[in-house]
């Protein structure tokens, strides 16, 4: 229980006051490792079918860690294992269960919004194609190995296929996501970056207990009578290695499942002596890799020129109300702190919003007006720095300019309020 406390950055969801999606998935992604730890029977399938509904009705995140939970199950039915069939057909019984209560709970207004990217028309019906693929191959009785395997690579097939047929935007998750909104904002959103390309210190920090788990995994894998276990856990492991090599929130739940591994080594460690007992609990004390991963860290010099963000919003709020066309990460700031309506936001629906804001902050000044004019904004802020590293075309607002038609009113913490002359 203490190394799983310790376990960052899965850790930081659970911080008192903090509501964030990814930390209800993590205890669904438990509860599903859980049961599929424990005797196959159908209620322990019902119990991950459950789960992986729940966690498809939160978000998109956790799909291939049910995956690959469904790829052992899979293989457990071709091994012919006890009460194999009982639980994948539990599993297709929860899962469409749950899909269906969420669909008449938790369906948002957005539907039948074209995207698979949460839980939508799209992805519901590709996750109930599957649900019902596993219940047919559970029903299927074929004699031996080879037949089993013949038939669940056809029936998966089939059923993968017949998925992206019913819905082809699961091709492409984010695909509707405009390409500008996407260079230049959600590509830089912290946790969707590929784990090779952060720094040294963040690798170290994000991923490090991820690694400890997966080696002390792997040697208890190998090492001891019970393998289809730990082989369970390190799979699921694996997976979220794998995913954090493209997006680094796959190191929350590597994190979490690194805890049981370790434990178990931290309790043969106390038949070692101190030294080994030491170097154990220092291994699996998560909230230590981002401590030595500030050695790693280079110094950050401050850009004089930044903007303030907190003390720009502050200063906002001191306006009379209007609708004001700000960078996409202040938007949830101005909604939740002023009284104005933020017209761009963090949230990667928001692509008329989100490109207008990103067109007249880099494009050329002289299609300003026309930006400003096509979502109705009384106004634009401008933050310096809210743009990351990368520098802005010259003659845009993000290099400095002042478009043609616009005057400026400095706020507070170094920020620049653009009004056009018709709204002065």
């Amino acid at each position: 229980m203490v190394v799983a406390a310790l376990a960052y950055p899965a850790s930081g969801l659970f911080l008192p006051g903090r509501i964030d999606h990814h930390a209800l998935q993590m205890v669904l992604i438990l509860g599903a490792v859980l049961a599929l730890l424990s005797r196959a029977t159908f209620a322990a399938g019902a119990a991950i079918g459950l789960a992986a509904a729940g966690s498809l009705t939160v978000g998109m995140e956790t799909v291939p860690f049910f995956g690959v939970i469904g790829v052992l199950i899979v293989v457990a039915w071709i091994a012919g294992s006890v009460g194999a069939s009982g639980r994948l057909l539990g599993v297709g019984i929860g899962t469409i269960t749950g899909l269906l209560a969420a669909r008449l709970v938790f369906a948002p207004l957005a539907w039948d919004f074209p995207a698979c990217d949460g839980f939508d028309a799209a992805s519901w019906r590709a996750a109930l194609f599957l649900a019902a693929a596993t219940c047919l191959l559970a029903a299927t009785k074929p004699a031996g190995i080879k037949p089993r395997l013949a038939i669940a690579g056809l029936i998966g097939a089939v059923a993968l296929a017949g998925a992206l047929i019913v819905s082809p935007t699961c091709r492409s998750p984010y695909g509707m996501v405009d390409p500008l909104v996407a260079r230049w904002w959600l590509a830089g959103v912290a946790e969707a970056q590929p784990l090779l390309q952060a720094t040294p210190a963040v690798m170290l920090g994000q991923a490090g207990l991820l690694l400890a788990g997966i080696a002390a995994g792997a040697w208890w894998t190998m090492r001891t009578p019970d393998r289809s276990r730990w082989g369970a856990v390190l799979a699921v492991q694996t997976a979220a290695f794998a995913l954090a090599l493209v997006q680094l929130r796959g190191t929350y739940v590597g994190a979490l499942l690194a805890a049981p591994a370790l434990a178990a080594m931290i309790s043969v460690a106390r038949t070692r002596g101190a030294i080994p007992l030491v170097t154990a609990w220092l291994a699996s004390a998560g909230v230590l890799y981002p401590l030595a991963a500030r050695a790693f860290e280079q110094p950050v010099v401050s850009d004089p020129r930044a903007c303030d963000r907190v003390a720009a919003v502050d200063a906002l709020a001191a306006l009379p109300p209007m609708r004001v066309l700000a960078p996409v990460d202040l938007g949830a700031a101005i909604i939740a702190r002023t009284h104005h309506v933020a017209i761009a936001g963090p949230y990667h629906r928001n692509t008329t919003g989100n490109r207008a804001a990103l067109l007249a902050f880099l494009g050329p000044g002289a299609r300003v007006g026309d930006v400003v004019t096509g979502v109705s904004a009384d106004a634009i802020l401008w933050c310096a720095g809210t743009l990351g590293d990368r520098p802005a075309p010259p003659g845009s607002i993000g290099a400095g300019a002042v478009p043609p038609g616009f005057h400026t009113t400095p706020v507070a913490g170094h920020g620049l309020l653009l009004w056009p002359s018709r709204g002065r």
